[in-house]
Formats: C-alpha cells, sequence, structure tokens
C-alpha cells in the first residue's frame, strides 16, 4: 500500500542546507561522548581531564536551581568567555526556551553549542527559537518523538531527553528514552499512508517521520540527560541506545567529582563490559543524595516546560482533522480593540463568512484604476509612443514549444548568461467553472465586481495568475489567481524519466552532460562571478546572443504536471501571498480578507477580515504567529495569530498602500504607496520611523511614481541591507537600508499600468522582472565590484562614477505570447531539491550541479494572463 499522490512526502529543508550539514555533522562528532555542566574554569578543566567531549558553562547546576528556585537564565557572559578560554574541547550555554536575543548574544560569543533548555526559566510558554537562523548548532530536550521532531523541524542539530535535571534520579530519561525509541520502532512497520496519519496525530512532519523510518532512528544525534549521577546510570542509557550523555549535578555534587566524572566517561565508553563498570564504581566516593521525582509536584518538574504543540498553526490543524463537519475560524480587526485608533470603525457587516468592503465596486474600481491589477491592452503591452528599435517584439508560431532554446538579447555584455535558457514545462491548469464545497459556501460574487480591462473593457481571464511564490524551502510553488484560487504544485519525483521529446541512448545523453559539465566548471576557474560580469561589460547598446535557438535542449519535467493542492475560499482576486517555515501559506485578496492555509490540509486554518482590498501580506521573519498586511484604506495592520487578534495598526492618510517588506530583523516594516512613498515604521506599534518619496523624474516635471513591489535583498555578508523598489515608472530601484539613499537604478522595461514587480534570485546575485511589452528582464545585480576599498571622498566619487558609467548588465527574452504578470527565479533549494532527485534515481552525471558563481541550471517561472505558468531552465 502506497500513500495517496497528494500525500507525497515533502522535501527536509536541513537535508539541502549545507549550514545544516555542517551543524548536524558537528553534533555528530560528539556522538559516544559525555558532556559536563561546569560553573567555572576550574571545573571545565576538571571535565577536560577526565574526557569530557564537551562542557555546558552554566551559573548553577540544576540541583542548585531547584534549591534556590526564582528566575533562571543565561549565564553572565564573562563567565563563559573565561571557560571558553581555559579548555580546548568544545563549550555549549543555555538559553531559555524562545529567547531568540540570548541564543543571539552566544552566537556572538562563538560558543560550540547552544542548549535551548527548560532547565532555565522559559522566555516564551508557546514558541521556541527558530533555530535554522542560526549557524551554531542547537541542542533541545524531547519527551516523546513528536516532540523531538518537531524541535529537529525547528533547526536542532541534537536531541537529548529532558529527564528531571538536578535529582539525581535516571526514571524519567528513561522513561523519554524508551518512549521515543519505542515510537520509533512502531513507524517502522508502518505503510506510507499509516506514517501520513502517525505524522498528524503527534504533530510532527510527516516527511521528518518518514526519514525517521527509514533510519530507525532520529535524523540527529540522541543524548540522554537529566538525573545521570552514577557510571551505571550512564551505561544503562548507552545500553538502551542513545548516543552518549549529559552529566551535570551528578558529578559536582558528589563526593569526589574529578574521580566521578573519569569514572562516568569510561562507562560511555565500556558500557557493554559488566567488569569495567564494576571496577570503575567501586570507592567514588559519596554520591548525590537525590530527589524522589514522584514526591515533586508538577509545577517544580521541569520537563513539562516548553511548548508541547508545534505552534497554534498544528492545533488549527489537528482541529480540522478531527472534526467531521467543515467549519473556519474567522478573525476580524472589529472584535478588538486596536492601539491608538486614528478614527472610530464601522459596524460589521452582515455577511458571516467575509467582511466585503465598504462600497466594493469604488474600492476595486480604484484598485483597478491606480494599480493595475489587469491587462492593460487585449492585444499589446507595447507602448504606442515607443520609438526605440529594440522595443520591437516580433512572436513568430512556434516560439514557445517545450524544449526549444529562447532567443536572449543582452544589453552592455559581450556574453549573455543565460544563453541556453529552455522552456521545458507549462504548468497550465484551468478550473474552470468548477466550484469546490468550500468556495461555495461563500456564495457568488455579482458579475459587476469581476476584473475588467478598464483599457480594452475585455473581462480577464479567470486563470490569470496575478502571483507567484515559493515556499521558504522550495519544494513548493504557489500561484495565486483572478478567480481566487491558489494553486499549489511540487515538485516532481520523477523528473529523469519524463524527458519531453528526448531522443537518442541514455548513454549519449550522459556523455553529452558531462561535456557540458566539464566546460561549465572550466570556464569560472580562476576567475570570480564579480570579475566574470564585470570584464563582459561592453559599450554595446544591444546584441543578439549567436546560440541556435532552434535547437532543442534536454528536458525535464521539474514539477508535477497535476497541483499538489487547489486552495479555493477567496472570492475575488489573490493580490499576495507569503509562506512561512513549516509550509504555511497566507494569501491576500481583493476580497478583504487574508487566509492562513498549510500544506497538509485542503481548507484554510482561519480567516482574518479587513476593512478594504488588501493589497500586500507577509509573515514576520522571525516569529512565524506575526504578520503584517496593507491595505487600500492606507492603514498598515499587525496581526497575531497565537491571540486571533489584531495587535496594532497605523495609517498613512490619504494615501492606500500597495507593497509591503519587513526588515531582515523585523524590526522594521516598509509600506510602498500609490503616491510614490516609501514609509518607514518601527515593527513594535508601528511607530513611525521616516519616509522617502520616489518621483520618475526631476525637476518641474517630476511626477509620482507609484510602488508595485518592494523586495529584501538575500542576506549577503559582503553586502549591506538593501531593499529592492519597483516603481510604475519602468524603473526598478536599489535602496540602501542604512540611510535609505539609492545605490543603483535598473531600467529598460516597461512598467505604467500593471502591477508587476521585481525579485532577486536567492542569493541576491541578479534581478528579475517582467516587463509589459511581453519580455523578460534580468539584470546583474552588482556590475562592478563594490567591496573594494576607498577612503573618504575618494569612495563617494569613484562610485558615483561607475554608477553612471557603466550600466548593470541587462539580458532579456520574450516570455510568453500573451501579457506577462510575473516572473522570478526559482530558489537554488529547488535546484538542489530537484538535482537531489535526479541523483537519487539515475547513474547519470546531472548537468544542473551549480558551479561556484555560474546560473547554470538556474529555473525562472513566468506566468501570463491565460493561465499559463512556464518553467524555463538555463543549462549548461
Amino acid at each position: 500500500m502506497s500513500a495517496p499522490a497528494n500525500l507525497v512526502s515533502n522535501q527536509s529543508t536541513q537535508s539541502t542546507s549545507p549550514v545544516w550539514i555542517v551543524k548536524s555533522g558537528l553534533a555528530q562528532n560528539l556522538k559516544g561522548g559525555v558532556i559536563m555542566d561546569v560553573v567555572n574554569a576550574e571545573q571545565a578543566r576538571i571535565a577536560e581531564e577526565a574526557g569530557a567531549c564537551a562542557v555546558m558553562a552554566l551559573e548553577r547546576v540544576p540541583a542548585d536551581i531547584r534549591k534556590d528556585g526564582g528566575v533562571s537564565r543565561m549565564s553572565d557572559p564573562q563567565m563563559i568567555q573565561e571557560i571558553i578560554n581555559a579548555v580546548t574541547i568544545p563549550v555549549m550555554a543555555k538559553v531559555r526556551i524562545g529567547h531568540f536575543v540570548e541564543a543571539q548574544i552566544l552566537e556572538h560569543l562563538k560558543v560550540d553549542y547552544i542548549d535551548e533548555s527548560e532547565v532555565l526559566t522559559p522566555a516564551d510558554e508557546s514558541h521556541h527559537i527558530d533555530k535554522n537562523n542560526f549557524k551554531v548548532p542547537f541542542v533541545c530536550g524531547a519527551k516523546n518523538l513528536g516532540e523531538a521532531l518537531r524541535r529537529v523541524n525547528e533547526g536542532a542539530a541534537m536531541i537529548r531527553t529532558k529527564g528531571e535535571a538536578g535529582t539525581g534520579n535516571v526514571v524519567e530519561a528513561v522513561r523519554h528514552a524508551r518512549t521515543v525509541l519505542g515510537e520509533i520502532r512502531r513507524i517502522q512497520t508502518m505503510d506510507e499512508v499509516e506514517l501520513y496519519a502517525y505524522a498528524k496525530d503527534i504533530q510532527a512532519p510527516y516527511h521528518l517521520v518518514k526519514e525517521t523510518a527509514r533510519l530507525g532512528r532520529l535524523p540527529v544525534v540522541n543524548f540522554a540527560a537529566g538525573g545521570i549521577a552514577t557510571p551505571a546510570d550512564a551505561a544503562l542509557m548507552m545500553q538502551l541506545g542513545l548516543d552518549g550523555v549529559f552529566v551535570g549535578s551528578g558529578i559536582f555534587k558528589s563526593g569526589d567529582p574529578a574521580k566521578r566524572a573519569r569514572a562516568i566517561v569510561q562507562a560511555v565508553t565500556h558500557y557493554k563490559d559488566p567488569a569495567v563498570l564494576a571496577e570503575i564504581s567501586t570507592n567514588l566516593g559519596e554520591a548525590m543524595v537525590g530527589i524522589n521525582c514522584d514526591t515533586l509536584p508538577e509545577s517544580d518538574k521541569f520537563a513539562g516546560r516548553g511548548c508541547n504543540t508545534v505552534t497554534i498553526f498544528q492545533n488549527f490543524n489537528r482541529q480540522l482533522v478531527m472534526k467531521k463537519s467543515f467549519s473556519w475560524n474567522i478573525f476580524d480587526e472589529s472584535s478588538n480593540t486596536p492601539q491608538q485608533p486614528k478614527k472610530s470603525e464601522e459596524a460589521q457587516r452582515s455577511n458571516p463568512l467575509l467582511l466585503l468592503p465598504e462600497n466594493p465596486q469604488g474600492s476595486i474600481s480604484k484598485f483597478i484604476k491606480k494599480i493595475g491589477h489587469t491587462r492593460v491592452r487585449s492585444n499589446s503591452y507595447a507602448s504606442e509612443t515607443e520609438s526605440s528599435a529594440n522595443r520591437h517584439v516580433e512572436l513568430n508560431e512556434g516560439d514557445f514549444q517545450i524544449g526549444k532554446y529562447i532567443k536572449i538579447k543582452g544589453a552592455h555584455l559581450k556574453n549573455t548568461s543565460f544563453s541556453k535558457l529552455c522552456l521545458v514545462q507549462d504548468l497550465c491548469f484551468d478550473t474552470g467553472d468548477a466550484v469546490s464545497e468550500v468556495s461555495s459556501k461563500l456564495g457568488g460574487i455579482p458579475k459587476s465586481l469581476s476584473m475588467q480591462s478598464f483599457q480594452g473593457g475585455e473581462e480577464t481571464h479567470h486563470s490569470t495568475t496575478w502571483m507567484l511564490s515559493f515556499s521558504t524551502d522550495g519544494s513548493y510553488l504557489a500561484s495565486g489567481r483572478h478567480d481566487g484560487t491558489i494553486i499549489i504544485w511540487d515538485l516532481n519525483p520523477n523528473i529523469e524519466s519524463e524527458y519531453n521529446g528526448q531522443t537518442g541512448s541514455m548513454e549519449k545523453i550522459s556523455e553529452e552532460q558531462s561535456i557540458n559539465l566539464k566546460q561549465s566548471a572550466a570556464s569560472f576557474d580562476g576567475l570570480s562571478s564579480r570579475a566574470r560580469r564585470t570584464n563582459s561589460t561592453s559599450s554595446k547598446p544591444s546584441s543578439l546572443h549567436s546560440f541556435d535557438s532552434s535547437k532543442k535542449g534536454l528536458c525535464r519535467k521539474i514539477f508535477n504536471s497535476d497541483p499538489f493542492r487547489i486552495y479555493n475560499g477567496h472570492q475575488l482576486a489573490i493580490t499576495d501571498l507569503s509562506w512561512s517555515t513549516g509550509d504555511f501559506l497566507l494569501s491576500a485578496s481583493l476580497d478583504g480578507s487574508v487566509m492562513l492555509w498549510h500544506i497538509s490540509q485542503t481548507v484554510p486554518l482561519c480567516i482574518f477580515k479587513h476593512r478594504d482590498c488588501v493589497s500586500s501580506v507577509r509573515f514576520h521573519p522571525l516569529d512565524p504567529n506575526l504578520f503584517a498586511t496593507g491595505s487600500l484604506d492606507g492603514r498598515i495592520r499587525v496581526w497575531s495569530i497565537d491571540t486571533k487578534s489584531l495587535l496594532y495598526w497605523n495609517e498613512i492618510s490619504g494615501d492606500s498602500i500597495t507593497a509591503l517588506a519587513f526588515s531582515r530583523d523585523g524590526s522594521t516594516v516598509i509600506c510602498g504607496t500609490l503616491s510614490g512613498s516609501c514609509v518607514f515604521y518601527e515593527f513594535n506599534n508601528l511607530r513611525y520611523d521616516t519616509q522617502i518619496h520616489i518621483t520618475s523624474s526631476k525637476g518641474i516635471r517630476s511626477k509620482d511614481a507609484k510602488i508595485t513591489g518592494i523586495e529584501r535583498m538575500p542576506h549577503n555578508p559582503n553586502h549591506e541591507e538593501r531593499f529592492l523598489i519597483t516603481c510604475a515608472d519602468s524603473r526598478v530601484r536599489l535602496i540602501n537600508f542604512r540611510d535609505k539613499s539609492l545605490f543603483k537604478t535598473y531600467k529598460g522595461l516597461e512598467l505604467k499600468y500593471t502591477r508587476a514587480f521585481a525579485n532577486f534570485s536567492s542569493d541576491g546575485e541578479y534581478i528579475i522582472a517582467p516587463s509589459e511589452d511581453r519580455q523578460v528582464f534580468i539584470w546583474d545585480t552588482f556590475p562592478f565590484d563594490e567591496n573594494h576599498q576607498y577612503s573618504g571622498m575618494l569612495s563617494s566619487v569613484i562610485h558615483r562614477h561607475i554608477d553612471t558609467a557603466r550600466p548593470p548588465g541587462q539580458e532579456r527574452f520574450v516570455g510568453s505570447s500573451n501579457n506577462l504578470t510575473c516572473a522570478l527565479f526559482a530558489p537554488w533549494t529547488t535546484v538542489e531539491l530537484a538535482n537531489r532527485v535526479n541523483s537519487s534515481t539515475m547513474s547519470i552525471p546531472s548537468p544542473y550541479i551549480r558551479a561556484s558563481g555560474s546560473v547554470a541550471g538556474a529555473v525562472i517561472i513566468v506566468a501570463d494572463d491565460k493561465g499559463h505558468v512556464y518553467v524555463y531552465e538555463n543549462q549548461s
């Protein structure tokens, strides 16, 4: 028996990440060792001399924490630094559950591992730290398999039993170890369908449950902790199947700490040899007195601390799975008392399921005319006043055949990076007139509210795709459409077995791929990507690449042809999508609602209603239980999923919000408006910070340039934080976040009417945007070496000269025979996931392995107004 198609395992986010590979590898290095709690440098040296593989720096051992009571926090950084300086073995330190700032401090101190510990007083009762945001490995406690896999999904590189630290009583550690190991043995007997159901029962990610069943163990190392006081205790945990032990109070609350520490280390090494265990257990001095765990009140037990469910999201999931009848959680801002309201709220409309904006016809008409969320012309986007010859786009029959190379034009370049761009797939799916049970509950929408082309007068196609967005791990692609549906596409598990029109033997394919890969790698030897792009700069305005586009490429279906999910719920067009970790998705719509979805469910988990059309939505980058929305009423709102309420809001008087973004650390929210203003708010209480205004030209001829998109540049240690702002004056601007100055302007595309906007590649090296003349534009983000250091006034003079004298390298291609609505790069994690599937199913060398600085294998997604979602691949 196998799982249905829509229950296919999700790819693990961590397993494909180089950072995760390093973190989990560091934790593996401790396997078979003993980690000892120490409170000063002297104890740390005793632990190292005894053979400990690492030490845990903390101000008080757990026994003293129990005795003293009060609030227990992270240790003094000075004490941690002294311990780091005193020993050569790795040093760990504890942080409170949910206290990500303490973790940031410890990462800055360069501790080797961080323990998000229930021994310390929890800082957050509902959320653990998102450990994927850190480079240092994390350790977390768990009492059962579900809790262990949830912590692994958050980024934990090591799991330990919680036990009852500070008691000297091993009974709780044994109980937790047997529970986890017993559940692992149980899932090894299940088929995929049973595993999927069991994953929901224990509230754990399905892909991790499946991986654990395959391995017969946790995906990370599993240590024992809590109450281990004797060599026999340590040997017991090792014989049960644990990978190592933590020891704290059991050593330094005994009569002879040094001797007992050496004995426990030897017990972990010789845990199967009774003779050695008997010898090392002799004459150890007085053991720790200990505490009977049965006498402890529940409030004094450490093991029960922490969030014992995934998050509020999974609670919703579980309720939806268990209920036989369909129900939604609907939250309306009118049910809350916003902080510092600007004006009185009007009464809630009578519709019990959906709060449509007041005068919806007027609001939507306003949205259409000002934002341009429709097709501009029924026949062509080409401007009638455009006189430049290079703006002419020739469309020939057969230009968009699967497997055909695409003609690439380049400006200010000798060579194009995307010269072998091949159309490999068309994700065209027509929902037609089919209406699901979910959407039928919402009732019909009057035809007068359907979106019209305000210039052509032709009704917009119901399958027009307005938004594309990849999940955070690159496993899923979401497309938001004009009819209010959201389609989720997942990766094709049989990529190499589904070549489109590819002829010839696999031996020939393998040989050609090997040659291409070698040539691709050779072209990058000894030359950095920055130098290559700089050297390729040319003063020629435009050149057509000489590659023979009539040839066909090696085609593979990267995505499944059938959607993984089709979400119905919104009554009007989708305006924005936002993913968070854990495959949760927020969707904004013209119908005035934001819906929360999870990839495992077919119905929304909850609905957040607004007073007007919602133009943008974003998850908070650090706390997935918070998100911000912008709407046409000029209000930015911050919502809490935990408390199901509107936390606070602010208003831009007399303007409408059209775009939204968070700063990297989530401390600042940036709003783009119809009038061309970029307004910066502090996230806490949405306090106004500053604003900049963007105009399409200078002097008396200047005019407002409405903002259609704001995208944060992916984090790169070589570059400061920047934002990409797309405006309806056919310009894309890169803004420095620190001083709000203009870093660079990217030109060439035509954007005057639609709501299209530019996006970064996942490494920030390239920018992509759809144009109203049906072309897709790609720019090199940094066409010169911005890291070359100059000092004083010379720096600004040189950089200003480079900015004006050397425009960004530009490549473009015709993306569709229809009007384009959006274009974006697939994350490199998507490419890596596809290659991982490729390498696991075929024994041929892959041409899609990314060389350093190379764009070979890059995947580009382009959507148009007829429902086509084209997948292009830049083959080597």
